[in-house]
C-alpha cells in the first residue's frame, strides 16, 4: 500500500507509514492523516473515493454504502444523525463555556492582583514612598504608579 505524505513541504509516496507519520503524530499514534484526493485503484484509493461520495449508490464498499444509506437516506438514520450532531454541538458548547469560565477566572484573578497593587501603591505614596521604591517593591513600572496616583488625585 502506498500513501501520499507531506514532508517539509514536499509531497512524496511512501510504503511504510512509520517513515512519515509516527514522527509527526507520536503524541496521537492512532491519528493518521490521509489525502483523500488521491483515489487510486488500491484499497486505500477506493476507500478515499467512498469517503468523498455524497450518495451511497456511488460507493465501492457495500458495507460502507449500506451504513451510509441507513444514516443519510432513511428517516430513522437522519434522526440518529441529527441527535448525534446535536450531542456533538452541545459538547462543543460546554467545552467553550468551560474555556471561557477559566479565561474569566484568570482575568478576574489578574484584575484583583492589579487592584491590590494599585491600592497598595496609593497607600505607600501617602506614606511618603518614592515612585521608584513603590514600583520596585510591587514589581510594576514607575509610569503605572504615576498613572494611578494621577487618577486618584482627580477623583
Amino acid at each position: 500500500m502506498s500513501i501520499r505524505c507531506e514532508n517539509r513541504g514536499k509531497s512524496r509516496l511512501i510504503s511504510k507509514l512509520s517513515a512519515c507519520f509516527l514522527p509527526l503524530f507520536s503524541r496521537w499514534p492512532e491519528l493518521l492523516r490521509v489525502d483523500s484526493s488521491h483515489q487510486e485503484e488500491t484499497e486505500l484509493g477506493r476507500l478515499m473515493h467512498d469517503f468523498r461520495c455524497k450518495e451511497a449508490k456511488e460507493m465501492h464498499s457495500r458495507i460502507l454504502a449500506n451504513r451510509v444509506h441507513q444514516l443519510k437516506e432513511t428517516q430513522k438514520g437522519v434522526e440518529i444523525m441529527c441527535k448525534e450532531m446535536d450531542a456533538i454541538y452541545r459538547q462543543g458548547e460546554k467545552r467553550g463555556e468551560r474555556r471561557e469560565e477559566r479565561r474569566g477566572e484568570r482575568r478576574g484573578r489578574a484584575q484583583a492582583i492589579i487592584e491590590t497593587k494599585r491600592e497598595t501603591a496609593l497607600r505607600m505614596k501617602e506614606r511618603g514612598y518614592s515612585d521608584d521604591s513603590i514600583a520596585e517593591l510591587l514589581k510594576i513600572k514607575v509610569s503605572m504608579v504615576q498613572k494611578w496616583y494621577e487618577e486618584a488625585k482627580s477623583v
